[in-house]
């Protein structure tokens, strides 16, 4: 595979973390990236994203992500 026709990687935090992922990547890629488990939140660069939206919102290289579970307790 010479260099145009390798694939682009995209550099982005998960939780405060760097990873690569192969572009395109969508919000759900990134999450499927940490094996995260329902219930979470989902937010890129501190902007909520529904999950009816994860498989179609991209991402760019440098975007956050972060993965938000509920915290429970009394």
């Amino acid at each position: 595979m010479n260099a145009s026709t390798a694939p682009q990687r995209l550099t982005l935090r998960i939780n405060d973390v760097p990873h690569t992922l192969d572009a395109p990547a969508t919000v759900a890629d990134a999450v499927a990236r940490i094996g995260a488990v329902a219930p979470y939140a989902v937010a890129v660069n501190r902007a909520f994203v529904p999950r009816s939206l994860h498989a179609t919102r991209a991402l760019a290289d440098g975007d956050r992500v972060e993965v938000i579970r509920p915290v429970t307790g009394g």
